[in-house]
């Protein structure tokens, strides 16, 4: 799957908590065919890796961040 990227003039930090795991000026967006969503790419010096671990499973199949995390109710949202 081809993957376009292009520079970001953002300026981009990430947080967990109130630490900044990420603090970037020259992020680049990955955008692929079939994500809905460009991803952010940042130097490895951008990136606190001294507080990153390796994950203990596999990555999920399908992009489990789209689906719910609990009951929902129908017509929970309303627009004007």
């Amino acid at each position: 799957m081809p993957v376009r990227t292009e520079l970001s003039d953002k300026w981009v930090r990430a947080y967990v908590g109130e630490t900044a795991v990420v603090d970037s000026r020259a992020p680049v967006l990955c955008y692929e065919a079939d994500f809905p969503v460009p991803r952010y790419g940042f130097a490895r010096t951008d990136v606190r890796t001294d507080l990153l671990r390796s994950s203990s499973g596999e990555p999920p199949s399908e992009p489990f961040f789209f689906l719910p995390r609990g009951p929902v109710a129908p017509a929970a949202a309303t627009s004007r």
